[in-house]
């Protein structure tokens, strides 16, 4: 499917959802099982060849060692079936029980931050959601909730919530607040437990894909092909509901850090990442060309670029240009002017 096909069934599935959203809801919920169906399909046919070794391991055995004469001199097909059979043992066992990169990050301990640990608390209780397992802290500028499965593909997922500390410091306390309810609205499923159902299976079928493009034998290429094709329907199906999904995250942080703070905390974000591609990486591009050694401590060039090169002028022409972008179809995030909109919110004023 090109982005063409894409964008079109994307388009589709919006006015389904519109003028039915029952039966948009139901197609999700199709989809989400038929993924269950692969899964099913990919598994079996992986370990095929293991129960196709088992059944002659069995005949050998019944027939009291005969058959193994027959075997031995049928040793160039046995050497066929053999080595297809342990490269798909193999893959199987990497699909099943993968380990997958834990997320990087400075842990933040609750001694180190008691009221972000409070708040967490309160918003477990006041939405009803899992618990976080693990804060982290990073040199980027986002936040993020990943759940991290213990278990390659049966899950038991650790939750992290990841904090950029480039994104902390661009907001106050209450805006901070209205990230992490964004986030934390997400993993507790606050959009209905269909919508948390497919955010968290969604990345598990991220997983999945990246998982499926390392493999190189035959037959694991035929279950990467399969993936392939299940995964832009999947996408395209669960985009839509994955888009309003952001519109709810967004009322959620509204409702719990208030709408000024939700709105200002979008906005800062939008100025934040226009501000680091046309000034800060470039500085950054600069002084690595001038410097043999690597920068001593990022967060503290971001502090003083913030200060010295993001004046008043600057934020109304970057929050100009967030305005006028448009909601794509490449990104389940929509446009900065629609995001506001939803919580009742015009852009304007500082940010």
């Amino acid at each position: 499917m090109d982005n063409t096909q894409f964008e079109s069934l994307i388009s589709r599935l919006e006015k389904v959802a519109r003028d039915n959203p029952r039966r948009y809801l139901a197609s999700v919920l199709g989809v989400a099982m038929l993924g269950f169906g692969v899964l099913a399909l990919a598994i079996l046919y992986a370990l095929a060849p293991a129960a196709l070794l088992a059944a002659l391991a069995a005949v050998v055995v019944l027939s009291g060692g005969k058959a193994l004469l027959i075997l031995l001199k049928l040793g160039k097909l046995l050497l066929v079936l053999v080595i297809p059979a342990w490269l798909m043992i193999k893959s199987s066992v990497q699909m099943l029980f993968a380990r997958f990169p834990r997320p990087d990050g400075r842990a933040l301990l609750p001694n180190e931050a008691p009221a972000l640990f409070a708040r967490l608390d309160e918003l477990r209780e006041r939405m009803h959601g899992p618990r976080i397992h693990h804060v982290l802290l990073t040199d980027e500028l986002n936040a993020a909730i990943v759940q991290h499965p213990r278990f390659g593909l049966f899950g038991w997922e650790e939750n992290y919530l990841i904090l950029g500390f480039q994104y902390l410091q661009i907001m106050s306390e209450q805006e901070a607040l209205s990230v992490v309810a964004h986030e934390y609205g997400h993993l507790a499923g606050q959009h209905s437990r269909l919508g948390g159902f497919i955010y968290r299976f969604r990345s598990a079928w991220g997983r999945m894909q990246a998982l499926s493009d390392q493999w190189t034998d035959w037959g694991s290429r035929a279950v990467s092909r399969l993936f392939h094709w299940y995964a832009p329907y999947f996408n395209a199906y669960t985009f839509v509901l994955a888009r309003q999904n952001e519109y709810i995250a967004d009322r959620t942080a509204a409702e719990v850090a208030g709408v000024d703070n939700a709105a200002n905390a979008l906005m800062r974000g939008a100025i934040a990442a226009q501000f680091e591609d046309e000034v800060f990486w470039p500085a950054v591009d600069r002084m690595v060309a001038d410097h043999p050694r690597p920068i001593a401590d990022r967060t503290a060039l971001w502090t003083k670029t913030i200060a010295e090169r993001l004046d008043q002028p600057a934020r109304l022409r970057y929050l100009e240009a967030a305005r006028d972008e448009r909601t794509g179809y490449l990104d389940t995030h929509p446009a900065l002017a629609d995001r506001l909109r939803a919580i009742g919110i015009t852009p304007v004023g500082h940010a």
